[in-house]
Parts: C-alpha cells; sequence; structure tokens
C-alpha cells in the first residue's frame, strides 16, 4: 500500500503456504493472530491485508523494536492498519499478554522473535495456552540457516516434544506448521528472576 517501505523480503517466499494453512480463518470475523517479532512490519501487513479480512479481525504485535529505526519503520508500514484497529502494536515481550484481562486468545500465532533457545522456549511457554484448540502456530527459520540457527531448532524440537502440545504437524522445512488439537499443560517455567524459560532447566525459580 502507499507509504510502505521494506527493507528485506522474508514474506513472499512463505506466503503461497500461509494462505493453505490459514485459508479458514479468511473473512472470519474476529479472527485474532498473534505475531511475536515483527520487524519493519511486512508480515503483519500482509496477514492483514489477506487472511484477517472479517469484521473485527486483527493482529497483535510483540516486539521490543529495540535496534534504532525499526519501530519507526514499523509505525509507518502499519499505520493504515492500526487506524483501522487491524493491527496492534505491543511493544515489549510475550509477557506483555499477560497484562491481558480476560486473557487473549489467539487463532494463529507467528513465532519470529528471539532466536536463542530461551527466547523460543518462552515465547511458546506464554503463546501456546492463548492459542484456540484448532489454531495454527507457524515457526520461522527452523530449518533455515541449520548452524546458524540451531539452538532455535532444538528449542522448538523440545517445546514439540512436551507431553502436554497435542498438535497435528503440518509443514516442516524452513518453517514448522501444526494445529493444536488440544489443550494440555505446558511442563516449561518462566524464571522470575530473568522473565524467560531457561533452555537448561529452572535454575531460579518460577513465575
Amino acid at each position: 500500500m502507499i507509504g510502505r517501505d521494506f527493507s528485506t523480503d522474508w514474506v513472499s517466499a512463505h506466503t503461497p503456504r500461509w494462505r493453505e494453512e490459514l485459508r479458514h480463518l479468511v473473512g472470519r470475523p474476529g479472527a485474532t493472530i498473534l505475531e511475536v517479532g515483527s520487524f519493519e512490519g511486512r508480515s503483519a501487513c500482509w496477514f492483514s491485508d489477506h487472511i484477517l479480512t472479517g469484521e473485527g479481525a486483527r493482529i497483535f504485535c510483540v516486539d521490543p523494536w529495540g535496534s534504532p529505526g525499526y519501530r519507526e519503520k514499523f509505525e509507518r508500514n502499519t499505520a493504515e492498519h492500526r487506524a483501522a484497529g487491524r493491527i496492534v502494536m505491543a511493544r515489549g515481550t510475550v509477557l506483555e499478554l499477560e497484562r491481558y484481562n480476560p486473557p487473549l486468545r489467539f487463532d494463529a500465532a507467528y513465532i519470529d522473535g528471539d532466536h536463542t533457545a530461551e527466547g523460543v522456549l518462552t515465547d511458546v511457554t506464554v503463546a501456546w495456552p492463548r492459542l484456540a484448540v484448532g489454531g495454527v502456530m507457524i515457526f520461522d527459520d527452523y530449518e533455515h540457516s541449520p548452524e546458524t540457527y540451531v539452538d532455535m531448532r532444538q528449542a522448538i524440537d523440545k517445546f514439540l516434544a512436551l507431553e502436554g502440545v497435542r498438535f497435528e504437524l503440518l509443514h516442516r522445512g524452513v518453517q514448522v506448521a501444526i494445529a493444536k488439537i488440544a489443550d494440555g499443560p505446558v511442563t516449561l517455567w518462566i524464571c522470575r528472576m530473568h522473565g524467560v524459560v531457561h533452555a537448561d532447566g529452572l535454575t531460579c525459580g518460577r513465575r
């Protein structure tokens, strides 16, 4: 749309699969997506333009926007959708979601935030219980540069192996997509001291 300016395109290669995995949300009133890691807003705009087309549909974008200039670029690129209430900007980490009462529920979640093992485990520990049964969770960079993102891949594998994570595998490749088939307890704990799930186990106490 007018005024959008993106420095990279890590979205277009995935959109054919996203259309298939999220087709049930197209046109659905009140459909909601959680996006963890929004960068300049390209994926958020795509979801809003092509998936969240129903009345009252919206996407929650969670990102610290810590690098200079990225928050401002995101704000410019998403200005139209934010003004219409279709994109909600939440600056910080997924722990920002805990301030909503009643808890937010999502029909899909896109996990593309902190690529460390602790970051991935923290993101999914907060996001998974808020994903509706039947909802779709997509992880980015699972098989992209595996020598670089080895910790991220191992964290995703660890999460998917947890007993309480009931899912149907939709796709495994550069990205992983799963559909949630049942609610269940996630046996990971967020450290109250550091605000993350420690990849090597609990060391500082539970949140």
